[in-house]
């Protein structure tokens, strides 16, 4: 584990500087079980940023408190190797009856720390595990001018170049430029590839709504002419029934009922018995429930004896009972009436008789 030489009281140069008693503290509250604090890039803000490493020991040397750094990722151990990170911070909470306590190490690459002259993270090549820092009191200044002096001092083995990794001149960096520039022309893509289907998606669920909105047009229409059919054929029985008169169809019967509501209504009857319906079935009902104001069959009869006997000048009366033609003028409709029977072995000949004289009537 590695040793890091994290604040210098000497070096301290803002107007928060830690007296030797406060570093003392800090060193003396910190317990790893209670709150041990990581190893980071930089000084996080983002509470989801990963640990490279945790601090399990505070130390004091001189004016100066170092870290015992364990669990530090191969990763880091990588970019302190490559140089990429060598200054070190660090940052203080104060806890409610503790005192100051240490948060975080932070490793810092182009920012420069609060602290100058604070030694360089320097990992041993042979197996990373050690860290070199100075203290100022008892360590000869000549030998730590350079990181090559400061090796000698320590007897620190030359850094040895990490497996894998190329120079700059070996395009080491341009390798990782074409990287980045190939995720970035694959997430490019992806993202076109993601607007195109939305807008297909879009566009498929446009027409479906509109083929919905068709298809209920549709059944609307086919509702209303199924009920308008329904409604003409009933007005078409109340007027064979002699109910009610042929120029009522005309007049627009049909139409008008179609315009009465089917809400339900109550009614209370001269009994005191309560019943609920529609105005249109109200309306069919009352209809339903009349005598017959007119029988056509005699209507019929009569009439086409009358024109008969008109045109042939005679006085004649003529004499139709329900049923049977007994005027000689009327030889047309008894044709007629048999030779529907002919075609209709089943049917009456009464029947035939109303059958085709109401014929006559929709004609």
């Amino acid at each position: 584990m590695p040793w890091m030489e994290i604040y210098r009281i000497s070096g301290d140069e803002s107007n928060h500087r830690l007296s030797q008693a406060k570093i003392q503290e800090m060193a003396d509250n910190y317990d790893p079980d209670y709150r041990e604090a990581p190893l980071v890039i930089g000084h996080p803000r983002d509470t989801k940023a990963p640990a490279w490493g945790w601090v399990k020991k505070l130390e004091i040397r001189g004016d100066s408190i170092l870290a015992l750094v364990d669990q530090m990722h191969d990763k880091v151990r990588e970019i302190i190797n490559k140089g990429l990170y060598k200054k070190i911070s660090m940052a203080i909470n104060t806890i409610k009856g503790k005192g100051l306590y240490l948060a975080h190490v932070g490793l810092l690459g182009a920012v420069q720390p609060a602290v100058a002259g604070m030694a360089e993270i320097a990992l041993s090549a042979e197996d990373g595990q050690e860290i070199t820092t100075r203290e100022t009191d008892s360590w000869p200044q000549p030998l730590l001018d350079s990181l090559e002096d400061r090796r000698k001092a320590f007897n620190i083995p030359a850094r040895q170049p990490v497996p894998g990794f190329k120079s700059i001149e070996e395009g080491g960096i341009e390798m990782e430029k074409e990287k980045i520039q190939a995720l970035e022309t694959e997430l490019t893509e992806l993202k076109a590839n993601l607007a195109e289907a939305t807008t297909e998606a879009e566009e498929k669920v446009k027409a479906l709504l509109t083929e919905k909105e068709q298809l209920q047009t549709k059944h609307e229409e086919l509702e209303q002419e199924v009920v308008r059919e329904r409604e003409t054929a009933w007005v078409e029985t109340q007027i064979k029934e002699g109910k009610i008169l042929p120029a009522w169809k005309e007049a627009g019967l049909v139409q008008f009922m179609l315009s009465l509501d089917d809400q339900e209504i109550v009614t209370k009857s001269a009994d005191g018995k309560t019943q609920k319906a529609g105005q249109r079935k109200m309306f069919k009902g009352l209809v339903e429930s009349l005598a017959a104001v007119i029988d056509f069959k005699e209507l019929v009869t009569a009439e086409r004896a009358k024109e008969k006997s008109a045109a042939a000048g005679s006085q004649q009366k003529v004499e139709v009972k329900k049923g049977e033609v007994t005027d000689p003028d009327m030889e047309e409709l008894d044709k007629e009436a048999k030779t529907y029977m002919a075609k209709h072995p089943d049917v009456t000949y009464e029947k035939a008789i109303d059958i085709v004289k109401s014929e006559v009537l929709k004609a």
